[in-house]
């Protein structure tokens, strides 16, 4: 397995599919699983300034969905609700139903950074420090 530690924190990539049209990676904190997968760009985005692009396999992607693995269920991640020197409190929704948990801060920007990384994707605008 293949490792990586960003302050202080690790993850453990435990799968990367980098063959299709949502690349995505499988990789665990702790005792949890996550999941974060990326999209095609499409033109007609309307959220395209939103969110950084990268490039790879030919083909321009954005960061799509971010999933914990909660009691044999797919969370999507929601937003942070609570924030701490080293953990943040964060939502997580699976049809309707809310889950609450600690996570290392900025996890989604983290997490977003290291996938592209695995997935060879390189972003087309310089990341920022902090978002």
């Amino acid at each position: 397995m293949k490792n990586y530690s960003i302050d202080r924190q690790n993850y453990r990539i435990f799968k990367s599919e980098k063959s299709s049209d949502s690349p995505f990676v499988h990789f665990f904190w702790g005792k949890f699983d996550f999941r974060l997968s990326f999209e095609i760009n499409s033109d007609s985005s309307t959220d395209k300034d939103s969110k950084l692009l990268f490039s790879g396999q030919g083909k321009q992607f954005q960061s799509g969905t971010l999933e914990l693995l909660h009691h044999h269920k797919w969370y999507q991640y929601v937003k942070p609700t609570a924030h701490g020197l080293v953990l943040e409190e964060t939502l997580w929704e699976k049809d309707g139903e809310k889950h609450y948990a600690e996570f290392p801060r900025d996890l989604y920007r983290v997490c977003r950074d290291f996938c592209a990384e695995e997935l060879e994707l390189k972003p087309l605008a310089p990341i920022p420090a902090t978002e």
